[in-house]
């Protein structure tokens, strides 16, 4: 699922947004557009198992957010092949006479890029590594943007080893490396991905659309593959646009965050004047929102959701090209 970290700020109170002070939250709507929602009642109503009351908007604006992300998942179901495979393949051939370089310190792997629209995902389900020398304790690091993960594998001498990462990128572009004087690495080719199939202009064309990958030491990319090849899947996913598409629907947000907070108000174990003399108000207020505004919405977005999500990314829609793409692992 995704981290959907785009709903922290996304609608805050005037006051502080996102735990600081700005100008605007990020959907351009404050807490305060709902009638009757403010600082003072928020902060009389909140329940005390909130550190304070920004953490209680916070809190339920990420819960009505992820509720309206799921309602918008189970809209697009028909229409988006969501996880499904558009392409595969592998990066790198070895040599086949198992030359190999010299060993360094100098990280070395692979630079895996990833094509595709908008709602297209990379993931890199494993790699195999392979050295001239035997290695123990051989540390892979995984960068993908700010993420960065690290696996731990044993080699045998010239034997090829298999290392499961499952990883689904956050970015098009993925570093995979090793930086150990004891790893020889047999070399190879990754000619047949330096390119995408799909470019015009590079003089050389590739053997995946959407697929991309070359040799990688010291941070500069190489035709030489440099002892690590990888298997590698484009899925068709709406995570990676959850976030656009949350700006579209952001009364919804707003209304579904103020049902949550409602009813938080009428359970409200504290006794006050806002619990006290607005609890009818609070009690016919969240049949309205949840009932009326909230559906109303979602359906003025909801008939232009297919179209809007075509112009994304159509290669990843039900009703597009219908290819399909295999391949087998050589």
């Amino acid at each position: 699922m995704a981290d959907l970290n785009c709903l922290t700020g996304f609608i805050c109170a005037r006051a502080a947004c996102g735990s600081g002070l700005v100008s605007a939250p990020k959907s351009g709507l404050f807490v305060e557009d709902l009638p009757g929602i403010s600082m003072e009642s928020m902060a009389a109503v909140e329940p005390g198992k909130y550190v304070n009351v920004q953490t209680f908007i916070d809190e339920k604006m990420r819960t009505a957010g992820q509720m309206v992300a799921d309602r918008i998942r189970a809209t697009l179901d028909e229409y988006v092949r969501a996880r499904g495979p558009k392409e595969a393949g592998t990066v790198g051939t070895w040599d086949a006479e198992g030359n190999t370089i010299a060993a360094s310190v100098n990280a070395r792997g692979l630079r895996i890029t990833f094509g595709g629209g908008a709602m297209s995902m990379g993931s890199v389900s494993r790699i195999w590594l392979r050295s001239s020398t035997a290695v123990t304790g051989l540390v892979v690091t995984l960068k993908d943007g700010p993420e960065t993960r690290t696996y731990t594998v044993d080699l045998e001498a010239d034997v090829e080893t298999e290392v499961w990462l499952n990883y689904e990128a956050r970015t098009k572009s993925v570093d995979i490396t090793v930086a150990e004087d004891d790893f020889t690495p047999v070399t190879g080719s990754t000619k047949g991905t330096r390119y995408f199939s799909t470019c015009s202009t590079c003089g050389q064309l590739g053997r995946y659309a959407t697929i991309s990958g070359s040799g990688l030491l010291s941070g500069a990319t190489t035709d030489e593959l440099q002892g690590m090849r990888a298997e590698v899947v484009m899925l068709c996913s709406i995570d990676p646009v959850l976030c656009i598409l949350l700006k579209r629907y952001r009364f919804a947000v707003l209304y579904q965050w103020g049902v949550l907070v409602l009813q938080e108000w009428l359970a409200s174990p504290r006794t006050n004047y806002f619990t006290i003399h607005s609890r009818d108000w609070a009690a016919g207020t969240v049949e309205l929102w949840e009932k009326v505004e909230l559906p109303r919405a979602l359906k003025a977005q909801n008939s232009t959701l297919a179209h809007f999500v075509s112009q994304l990314d159509p290669e990843c829609l039900t009703c597009g090209s219908g290819a399909h793409y295999g391949y087998s692992h050589p």
